[in-house]
């Protein structure tokens, strides 16, 4: 994929922060965690089930992914941690933005602190912040999925989409006076979906708010 194209994708992100942060101030199958196998059909024995019940007991206390460990991007209360091998890029001077990229020009990362309830009427729920990012975001493509829980006690909400060159994620926290966005987007000529739900997995494992 051309270079100028990631850029472009680059600018769109961009431009959906700022447009967000106006509002405040104005007033598939790759993508879903995968299930367990069912067992097949036929007899079993009571020696059997429960074996197979250990074994899916052993399976959910696994942790699902490793947190990452590599660079954090901060604001003043909440925080998280990209990969080994990522860093810090420039955020064009907006200080209410945070922005990392991988080493392989594969995925950018976009952290933005936005104003809450109390300095925003429309930040009312996480469905509300959810509605107005897809509204926002104009892309056909994206589309909310089930919530997910980061850090191990944050309810975000979750957009995910692929088109043909990126695939993207974008979750959204509404904490008080506090609204943060986190988005993705992945060079699908640099790496697989796979990979890029490993990476977005293992960084908002990290996820941390302290009020």
């Amino acid at each position: 994929m051309p270079l100028g194209s990631q850029h472009q994708h680059a600018r769109t992100m961009l431009a959906l922060v700022l447009s967000a942060a106006v509002l405040v101030g104005c007033g598939e199958d790759e993508v879903r965690a995968p299930s367990g196998s069912e067992s097949s059909a036929g007899e079993a024995t009571n020696e059997t089930a429960t074996t197979e019940s250990a074994e899916q007991s052993t399976v959910e206390a696994t942790p699902a992914v490793e947190p990452a460990t590599g660079p954090k991007l901060r604001h003043d209360l909440a925080e998280i941690t990209m990969p080994e091998g990522w860093r810090r890029a420039e955020s064009n001077g907006i200080p209410f933005l945070r922005t990392g990229r991988s080493p392989n020009a594969f995925g950018i990362l976009l952290f933005t602190e936005l104003g809450g309830a109390d300095t925003d009427p429309a930040a009312t729920s996480l469905d509300a912040i959810a509605k107005r990012a897809l509204r926002l975001l104009r892309e056909p493509h994206m589309r909310r999925v089930d919530d997910a829980v980061i850090g191990g006690d944050t309810m975000a909400y979750r957009l995910v989409g692929r088109d043909k060159y990126y695939y993207s994620e974008q979750y959204g926290v509404l904490l008080g006076n506090f609204e943060y966005v986190i988005s993705f987007d992945f060079n699908m000529g640099s790496g697989t979906v796979k990979e890029a739900v490993a990476i977005i997995e293992s960084i908002m494992a990290t996820w941390d708010f302290n009020p």
